[in-house]
């Protein structure tokens, strides 16, 4: 492999470090455990074959999969001794592997020589759902010092706009977000909040819906759960077989409603679309949002259809099922994402609930926007500012909020989102 100029920060090794990394593979997998932690990639576990390579990373930086893969094999291919041909990346999320890569090391070499191209890249790689959870058997894999505290604290804003009580009515609080992960897919998530300022005491006009208040009630959260959890949710979320990923929660749901439940997606890897199920057995939680739950209890589920059409850059989502209220119906959800990453959607929801039932609005409709961080940034990141109209806040065709959602953990790994973003893989 003939020496270049390596577009990462990483220091090419001589061929006498080479020797001493063929000979000691603990070494060259600490090289490259310690090289792809500069760029904010984990790895997760290391193989070696007589002609190949294995990697399984895990990364939160980068939102073009591609992009983190191309890091990954840069170093591997750096590192690794001569006899190595063949380079594997698997990525994973939420500790379950989700695509598998395999790219030819000398059509690498060649592009970053200026002698070959990205597509020779494309036509001669591997890219399959992997067959196996690579991770479990691994040669090297790193130690993990269970249990995983993350915490991040931050100011936030909720509002009201438009309501019969004033123009605009606020909240300014901090946001307190933690998690701990007991072991791999088992993880506690918690959101907390502590009241800065807020107006929404002057919040008045009582609820006069007819069906359930499992979401009309809106304002007495907002004015008795000034100080509050919003969620406190224990997840676990494996794979049982290939192409199928599942997850059970139990906990405080989200600001109104805690029970148990959970999911399970079928999304082959080369195609288009996904079928999922979700189910939860959840009870009303009590103004304060704290500890304290209301009478109200009730089962909500619904099968779950996605689609994406790759060439208009369109997600369709179909949910059908029974809604927080009881009702049954349909949720229909269409969104687009462009090329920077933006997303503009709506949503319309139909269900068994008339129109004189549902209230001013007749049905529930809205529209919003997602808009990535490093749209703004020079720095790369895959958090997105999420903004939603929502004319009217009603009790029919209310869903659960589902945190975790497991078609959002599998986004960017499917073939056709691979193919998408190829142009990043040696950025």
């Amino acid at each position: 492999v003939p020496k270049i100029d390596p577009p990462i920060n990483l220091k090419v090794p001589s061929q006498k470090d080479k020797n001493r990394l063929k000979a000691d593979p603990e070494l060259l997998y600490g090289s490259i455990n310690a090289n792809l932690a500069v760029e904010n990639i984990y790895t997760q576990g290391i193989s070696l074959s007589e002609d190949e390579i294995t990697l399984t990373i895990n990364q939160a930086k980068f939102r073009s999969q591609p992009r983190a893969i191309g890091r990954a094999i840069r170093v591997a291919s750096y590192l690794a001794p001569d006899n190595i041909e063949f380079i594997t990346i698997n990525t994973m999320n939420a500790d379950v592997e989700l695509s598998s890569t395999t790219v030819r090391r000398e059509n690498i070499t060649d592009y970053l020589n200026y002698k070959g191209s990205r597509a020779e890249i494309w036509n001669n790689a591997r890219i399959r759902a992997p067959e196996y959870q690579h991770y479990k058997s691994a040669d090297f894999k790193p130690y993990v010092n269970f249990p995983e505290v993350r915490t991040n604290i931050a100011p936030a804003l909720r509002n009201m706009i438009g309501g019969p009580e004033a123009f605009f009515l606020g909240q300014l609080w901090i946001r307190i977000n933690n998690s701990i992960k007991f072991a791999r897919g088992l993880e506690l998530s918690t959101v907390a909040g502590i009241n800065v300022y807020s107006t929404f005491n002057e919040l008045k006009t009582a609820s006069d819906s007819v069906l359930p208040h499992v979401r009309s009630d809106i304002q007495e959260y907002l004015k008795e759960g000034k100080n509050n959890i919003q969620r406190m949710k224990l997840d676990y979320i494996f794979s049982p077989y290939k192409d199928i990923i599942a997850r059970l929660d139990f906990g405080l749901m989200e600001e109104m409603f805690g029970g148990v439940g959970g999911e399970i997606l079928y999304r082959p890897f080369n195609k288009s679309w996904a079928v999922g199920i979700a189910a939860h057995r959840v009870r009303q939680r009590d103004f304060n949002q704290l500890f304290d739950f209301r009478d109200y209890e009730v089962t909500t589920g619904h099968l779950e259809i996605y689609k994406e059409f790759a060439k208009q850059r369109i997600i369709a989502q179909l949910m059908i099922g029974q809604f927080l209220a009881g009702d049954k119906g349909a949720t229909l959800d269409v969104s687009r994402r462009f090329h920077t990453g933006l997303r503009l959607g709506f949503f319309v929801t139909r269900t068994n609930v008339q129109a004189e039932e549902f209230g001013e609005g007749s049905f529930d409709k809205g529209i919003y926007f997602q808009i990535p961080h490093d749209l703004f940034f020079t720095n790369y990141s895959t958090c997105n500012v999420f903004f939603g109209i929502h004319p009217l806040t009603r009790d029919g065709g209310a869903l659960l909020v589902q945190h975790h959602s497991l078609y959002s953990i599998t986004g960017n790994t499917s073939f056709y989102e691979l193919e998408r973003d190829w142009q990043d893989i040696l950025d």
